[in-house]
């Protein structure tokens, strides 16, 4: 008997769900964008950030969970003041969100994501 688990019928639901949750995020952060002082909007924002790295932690996506946590921790930095809402932010973040999407995508496509992820985290 084997204890290995094959995700691979769960990958379609993982796309789909984070298909979702990417442009949730996008719109959330937009919003935010423009209105930094609106505190439900970050919790939205961490939530379906923390959300994305719990479901690729799951499905054992480590490119996704190292990139979404480098997010997450971007925000976690701007609730506590420690790093300032700016123009230079929002790129690295819309870059970084770009870059789970195909991710994503190369999951459902079975490829490997040729992003390279280690790059985008030192910015």
């Amino acid at each position: 008997m084997s204890n290995s688990f094959d995700i691979t019928s769960f990958i379609p639901k993982f796309v789909d769900e984070n298909r979702d949750r990417i442009q949730k995020l996008n719109r959330a952060i937009l919003a935010f964008e423009k209105d930094a002082s609106n505190l439900e909007l970050l919790k939205e924002i961490m939530r379906e950030v923390h959300t994305l790295k719990g479901t690729a932690r799951m499905m054992g996506f480590v490119d996704i969970v190292t990139l979404s946590h480098k997010v997450e921790d971007m925000f976690v930095k701007v609730k506590e003041g420690g790093l300032q809402s700016t123009e230079g932010l929002y790129d690295i973040v819309f870059q970084a969100l770009d870059m789970i999407a195909n991710m994503v995508e190369s999951k459902l496509k079975d490829v490997r994501s040729t992003t390279n992820v280690e790059e985008m985290c030192g910015r």
